[in-house]
């Protein structure tokens, strides 16, 4: 646990500290804040009434864009900018250093979606007008909750396994981003239907949540720390 919140603070200082970094972190959630934040919800209203699939804009998609974009940067960035061989010659372990990425990724993605989720929130009630306070429904809870979460870390892994594969932070973005938009196109446009009741939400976490397990194992076992070196 020690190496992996090594790993997890080296990658929220570099961050930070990197060229524009603060100012750049800022920039884009003021963007996800103000597109899906209030552009969105002022559009349609009524969706955060009654659970509705267009909310895959939430529980998909924008934690699958986030993390896609941020991943990107976690092991071909670090090769394009030489530190990459030094991170992998340390005496971390493999596990370690995957885990320590993956962990900062959820943190920051999952901190990107709370600020989003209520931005929403005020912007619904201010826009209903009426003099009690509007609450989610317990299903649209669990979708910005526990089921963007469980999905943050499956896209994550698979974001991580790309820039482990890839050249560029670029190619790995492209990839993860257009992958994203690619699953969430049939069910946002209809071609795909899906119930948002308790019993299919938790099934579909439930399958999230085990190929998070999957997804994860395999990702460490390939790591192949001495073909990255070469």
């Amino acid at each position: 646990m020690r190496d992996i919140m090594i790993v997890f603070r080296k990658e929220m200082k570099e961050w930070l500290h990197a060229k524009g970094g603060l100012a750049s972190i800022v920039f884009n959630l003021l963007i996800y804040m103000g597109m899906f934040g209030v552009v969105l919800p002022l559009a349609q209203v009524e969706i955060w009434k009654v659970p509705s699939q267009l909310l895959v804009f939430y529980f998909f998609f924008l934690p699958s864009l986030i993390a896609s974009t941020t991943t990107a940067d976690a092991f071909a960035g670090e090769r394009e900018r030489k530190t990459l061989e030094t991170l992998l010659s340390t005496r971390l372990s493999d596990r370690a250093i995957f885990l320590g990425k993956l962990a900062a990724v959820f943190v920051y993605t999952a901190t990107m979606l709370f600020a989003v989720d209520l931005t929403v929130l005020t912007v619904v009630n201010i826009a209903d007008g009426s003099p009690h306070f509007f609450m989610f429904p317990g299903e649209t809870l669990f979708m910005l909750g526990p089921l963007a979460w469980i999905v943050t870390l499956f896209v994550a892994n698979l974001g991580l396994f790309i820039s482990l594969k890839v050249q560029s932070a670029r190619i790995a973005q492209q990839i993860g981003s257009f992958g994203s938009l690619l699953i969430s196109l049939p069910v946002l446009f209809g071609v795909v239907e899906l119930s948002m009741s308790w019993k299919n939400l938790l099934m579909v976490g439930t399958v999230l949540l085990v190929a998070v397990a999957v997804s994860t194992a395999a990702s460490i076992a390939l790591f192949q720390r001495q073909k990255l070196i070469q």
